[in-house]
C-alpha cells in the first residue's frame, strides 16, 4: 500500500508497510519525512499484531533495521490490478521495442534505460522505448532524450488509463524494470501476463524471483550490461517455453483469490489470538 499513515487502537491491528526505502536512499527524502517515518511508522509495525511484507526483502528489512519480532512478520506478495482487456499476450508486438511503467521519481531509474537505448541505437537504428508515468524526474528524463538525439526512438506518454496501459504492453517485445528500489513490481507482473521477455535490475527483491523467468541485468545504473541484456533479448524469438512456464508459476502463485485467502487467514489468527487474552 503507498499510503502508510493511520491511527492508534487498543484493538489489535495488522500494519501493511511498503518499504524502509528512506533508509537506504536517504537522498530522496527531506528529513521531516525520513523523521516521520521513523517515529510514526515504525510505531505502528511495533504495536501491531501482524506486518505484512511485500516480499522477503522487506521482512528481513522489518526484522534488522526496525527489529520488529519475526514472529509478527508475514511475506504476502500482492498480485497487480485484473487485466481489463483480454489482449492476446502475442497480438501485435513491435519488435526491438521496449517499455517501462513507472512514475519518473529517482529511484524508478529511467535515465539509465535511456542511455541504453542511445547506446543500442547506433547498432538497432529502430529501436524504440515507451516510458508511460508522470513525476519530478519527467522533465529531466525528456531534456535527457532530446540531447542524446532520440526523439524518433523515446515516447513519453504520461498517466494513461488501465486498458491503454495494458494495451501499449502487449504491443512492445520488452517490460524493463531498472528500479534503483523496490518492494515488489506491477510492471514485472504484467509483463508475466502478457508473456513479454522482462528484464530488470538484480535488486534484492527481484532476485527472489529470477527463477520464475525474469532476466536481470546487473546494477541498476549500469547502462551498459542493460543495453548488452536488452540486446541479447531482442535476438531470442519467441520468448521459450520454459519462460512461460516461469511466469505461470509465479502467476499461479499470487492470484487475487489465493492472496485473498491468506490474508483473511491472518487477519483470522490475529482475532482468535485476541479472544484468548
Amino acid at each position: 500500500m503507498a499510503l502508510q499513515n493511520g491511527f492508534s487502537s487498543d484493538h489489535p491491528y495488522i500494519y501493511h508497510p511498503h518499504d524502509l526505502q528512506h533508509l537506504h536512499h536517504p537522498e530522496y527524502f527531506d528529513e521531516a519525512t525520513i523523521q516521520h517515518r521513523e517515529t510514526i511508522w515504525k510505531a505502528f509495525a511495533k504495536n501491531s499484531s501482524k506486518v505484512i511484507c511485500a516480499s522477503e526483502f522487506v521482512r528481513k528489512d522489518l526484522l534488522e533495521k526496525w527489529l520488529i519480532d519475526a514472529d509478527k512478520l508475514t511475506v504476502l506478495r500482492v498480485p497487480a490490478p485484473t487485466p481489463s482487456l483480454s489482449i492476446r499476450p502475442d497480438s501485435g508486438a513491435k519488435q526491438h521495442s521496449i517499455i517501462y511503467v513507472a512514475n519518473f521519481w529517482p529511484h524508478k531509474n529511467q535515465e539509465t534505460l535511456i542511455r541504453a537505448v542511445k547506446k543500442l541505437s547506433k547498432s538497432i537504428p529502430d529501436i524504440q522505448l515507451t516510458l508511460i508515468g508522470e513525476g519530478s524526474a519527467r522533465a529531466r528524463c525528456e531534456e535527457i532524450s532530446r540531447e542524446l538525439g532520440l526523439n524518433e526512438n523515446v515516447r513519453f506518454l504520461g498517466s494513461v488509463s488501465q486498458s491503454r496501459l495494458e494495451s501499449e504492453v502487449s504491443m512492445h517485445e520488452i517490460v524493463c524494470v531498472p528500479s534503483e528500489f523496490e518492494a515488489g513490481s506491477f510492471p514485472i507482473i504484467e509483463g508475466m501476463r502478457f508473456n513479454k521477455k522482462v528484464v530488470a535490475s538484480s535488486i534484492a527483491p527481484f532476485q527472489e524471483i529470477a527463477g520464475f523467468g525474469i532476466t536481470l541485468y546487473g546494477l541498476p545504473k549500469d547502462y551498459l550490461a542493460l543495453a548488452r541484456e536488452l540486446e541479447k533479448e531482442f535476438a531470442i524469438f519467441p520468448v521459450s517455453e520454459s519462460v512461460v512456464l516461469g511466469y505461470q508459476k509465479y502467476l499461479a502463485s499470487m492470484t487475487p483469490m489465493r492472496t485473498g485467502e491468506k490474508l483473511v487467514s491472518i487477519y483470522q489468527e490475529v482475532l482468535e489470538g485476541a479472544k484468548l487474552k
